[in-house]
């Protein structure tokens, strides 16, 4: 398997090839490339204090082909938001996608050296687990749609394909171009004064030491996304 198919898509292409680029980064997600299950970095942002936020696609289910059970998805976001953050300080977020094929993890400048055994650790230990933390009615808005069972089936099944997480799109071959981001010049800076031009740059490379990443339109903390979010 060519070395750049692996490490969340490093040097592969994800995005359409017509249309109009959009705020959303996955919106400009093909999701007919793609292979499930996978894990990829969909968003790098570097903040002014210099923190970078890294935030991770975990790709359960085929995009349009199968959805987890809703059910699965709220006890799999209970368990592993209250779990992962057992092992590491450096997860602000994990919320499911709406289109019920997985969930976003945002994190503090967790690269996929770090993450990955992490989110399998984690995964590992909702196999363990003999209840969803915090699936009542004082504690969650929705304290009865919640399933162990369901949210450990799925998780097994994850994990059985562990080979499998770090290759996004399996027919790309050598030399295919960069996961394309944002525009450059729609943050607060653009040193390079592209603002305008189309420039990108590149999701899935870690950020030069002191560079600036180009910010997306889309906020990953943005409660308003619904793509986002720990929800109760």
């Amino acid at each position: 398997m060519a070395e750049q198919n692996k490490q969340t898509g490093q040097n592969e292409s994800y995005t359409r090839t017509s249309g109009p680029r959009m705020n959303v980064e996955s919106f400009n997600l093909d999701h007919t490339r793609v292979a499930a299950p996978f894990v990829r970095i969909a968003d790098r942002k570097r903040l002014p204090g210099g923190d970078e936020l890294v935030k991770y696609d975990v790709r359960f289910c085929q995009p349009n082909r199968e959805h987890l059970d809703m059910r699965a998805v709220h006890s799999i976001e209970h368990l592993t938001a209250e779990l992962m953050r057992n092992r590491t300080d450096r997860l602000i977020d994990f919320g499911p996608m709406g289109c019920q094929t997985g969930f976003y993890a945002l994190t503090l400048g967790l690269e996929p050296a770090e993450f990955l055994p992490l989110l399998e650790a984690t995964l590992h230990d909702i196999l363990g687990a003999d209840e969803v933390p915090a699936a009542n009615e004082v504690q969650c808005g929705w304290g009865a749609n919640h399933s162990l069972e369901a949210a450990q089936a799925a998780v097994r099944e994850f994990l059985a394909a562990r080979d499998e997480w770090e290759v996004v799109i399996p027919d790309a071959g050598p030399g295919a171009p960069e996961n394309p981001a944002v525009p450059a010049g729609t943050g607060p800076e653009d040193p390079a004064g592209t603002a305008g031009t189309g420039t990108r740059t590149t999701l899935s490379a870690p950020s030069a030491p002191g560079a600036h990443a180009v910010p997306s339109p889309e906020d990953p903390a943005d409660p308003a996304d619904p793509e986002q979010g720990d929800r109760p």
